[in-house]
């Protein structure tokens, strides 16, 4: 319960992080017909794009799936969460709609529809386990968790065909990531490898074959089921790439050796939009031109300090995809990105004629643990502004402190070693994250994400002690403890949508939290609508950190 405690204020400053910010291109405004072509993508992490992305901002931009959407002009959606095995997606995709976001709906409307999922179903087991004990030839873990998989599978695929049977299904396979200075495998596992004599190419020949029962699923189910699916092949491509250059092969992976990084799901992009072009849905001219268009903008943004004027002639004279993918990561390797909030400014909106407040309820809860009674009720809100901005605030109630206290009381937390997190997630999500300057940190999430703690009282003996020790040595203090009334604040921008459910024929009205793209979503959608006692109310899910939030007006 106590780390939970913890994992929750995390999740919480997570969510609003990736759910505020979602930054329009304004080429995707402009000069463009209205999309004909509606695209989804389902699935785990990968597809999510909330780890991989960097900086987190720029999810739309850097993830491969909006990067195909806003090529080819899709109306664009991404349904994935993080985490999912394969038995969760199919119980999560085959859920009848919860409010605005229609996910069953969108499921059975979708014109082509993308699939990531088998990763956790290893990922999520003692793979470094998995791998020495298929080094001493036992496979009875692998072959167990790729059965459960293959049957899971199956239910998922033969769902989507049963209720979307037009659709054009595309299926990712997982890459191999294995490689030297990965995370995936424990250092004690990878010792024990080399002490029975096994070199990194012979640990990521291992991996590969273990990836051969798991992706074999997907080439089966094809041949099972001929011209169901389109196998999209991730893992080829990887593989493809490392074994020409090792040191690119590894840039196409996250700090945590586990989710792809910008470069990745650029090549991942690479391979649909090669499918769109040979399916005519965009020509290879105009995707090479929106892409270098796309490139070129965030260069402009993310590298503003920088000189970027070779990197931009580079991209502009690219005669491939992949040549402007090289272009523009070679020179943002060793370079930090900025995002400028204000660059969200003079986007276009539908907001409320009037501003509306709305009090978070009771009911309110984060990975499953209710949280809305611990919080201050007439603080903690959801408001609206008639400008299109929004503030989304969560204050903690009077004696939550020292019921985080008594939760966290008697653990000694400088054993809790936060810097992998830090280093393999901080960074990238927040680039110039560091824990040497704490304030400093805290004011770049305020800048450029509009992310801000309420009540952090550095004056406050608990605070002050935080700040000591992380600037120290990246630590937590031996005890924590958090002043009366800390809060966590958003404000950026939010868009009205009224929709109408194409099978039913239902009015409803998405709130999306950031200003989406003209053709996708915002991360987070709130359901807007009147209750059963006659109120206002809006309400949303994350579902990869289990959190749900009702907010009512008064």
């Amino acid at each position: 319960m106590k780390a939970k405690i913890f994992i929750v204020v995390i999740s919480l400053v997570l969510t609003l992080s990736i759910g505020g910010v979602a930054l329009i291109d304004t080429l995707d405004l402009v000069g463009e017909k209205e999309p004909e072509i509606v695209f989804s993508v389902w699935g785990d992490s990968i597809a999510e794009a909330v780890l991989g992305a960097s900086p987190i901002g720029e999810r739309d931009g850097f993830g491969y799936y909006g990067l195909v959407g806003r090529i080819a002009n899709f109306e664009f959606h991404n349904r994935s969460v993080s985490g999912h095995l394969t038995g969760q997606f199919y119980e999560y995709i085959s859920k009848p709609d919860d409010g605005a976001r229609m996910n069953n709906t969108l499921l059975k409307t979708s014109d082509i529809i993308a699939v990531s999922i088998l990763g956790n179903d290893l990922l999520q087991n003692d793979v470094s386990q998995m791998v020495v004990d298929y080094s001493n030839g036992i496979t009875t873990d692998l072959d167990e968790n790729v059965a459960i998989a293959r049957a899971d599978f199956k239910l998922a695929l033969d769902y989507i065909k049963e209720v979307n049977p037009t659709a054009k299904v595309l299926v990712q396979t997982v890459y191999n990531p294995m490689f030297v200075g990965s995370h995936i495998l424990m250092d004690s596992a990878r010792d024990a490898l080399y002490a029975k004599g096994c070199n990194d190419a012979e640990i990521r020949e291992m991996g590969g074959y273990m990836l051969d029962a798991l992706n074999g699923i997907v080439f089966d189910y094809l041949e099972e089921n001929p011209g169901s699916i389109t196998v999209i092949d991730v893992r080829k491509e990887f593989d493809n790439i490392y074994n020409e250059d090792n040191h690119r092969g590894a840039e196409l992976f996250y700090n945590d050796g586990v989710h792809p990084s910008n470069e990745g799901h650029a090549v991942i992009a690479g391979l649909y939009l090669e499918k769109m072009v040979e399916w005519g849905y965009v020509s290879d001219a105009k995707m090479l031109k929106k892409y270098k268009d796309i490139r070129i903008d965030q260069l402009n943004r993310l590298y503003a300090n920088e000189d970027s004027t070779d990197a931009i002639k580079e991209v502009r004279d690219a005669e491939k995809y992949d040549d402007v993918t090289d272009a523009f990561f070679r020179f943002a390797e060793d370079k930090t990105a900025v995002l400028d909030k204000k660059a969200t400014e003079k986007n276009p909106y539908v907001a409320f004629e009037e501003t509306k407040r709305f009090y978070v309820d009771e009911s309110t809860s984060a990975l499953n643990i209710p949280i809305g009674y611990l919080l201050k009720a007439k603080e903690s809100y959801i408001e609206f502004y008639d400008d299109g901005t929004m503030k989304f605030q969560i204050v903690l109630g009077d004696g939550s402190a020292g019921l985080v206290d008594q939760f966290i009381g008697g653990t000694d937390l400088s054993t809790v070693d936060i810097s992998p997190i830090i280093d393999k997630y901080a960074v990238e999500l927040f680039p110039g994250f560091t824990t040497d300057k704490v304030m400093y940190s805290l004011g770049l999430l305020e800048d450029n994400l509009g992310l801000s703690f309420v009540g952090f009282d550095t004056e406050h003996e608990g605070v002050k002690a935080l700040i000591n020790s992380l600037e120290k040595d990246g630590k937590l203090p031996t005890t924590l403890s958090i002043p009366e009334g800390l809060g966590v604040q958003y404000e950026g921008r939010y868009t009205i949508r009224e929709v109408v459910n194409p099978l039913t024929g239902e009015k409803m009205t998405q709130i999306h939290m950031g200003a989406p793209y003209k053709n996708g979503d915002g991360y987070v959608i709130m359901t807007y609508h009147e209750n059963e006692a006659g109120k206002e109310e809006v309400y949303f899910n994350i579902d990869f950190i289990q959190i749900y939030v009702k907010a009512i007006a008064k």
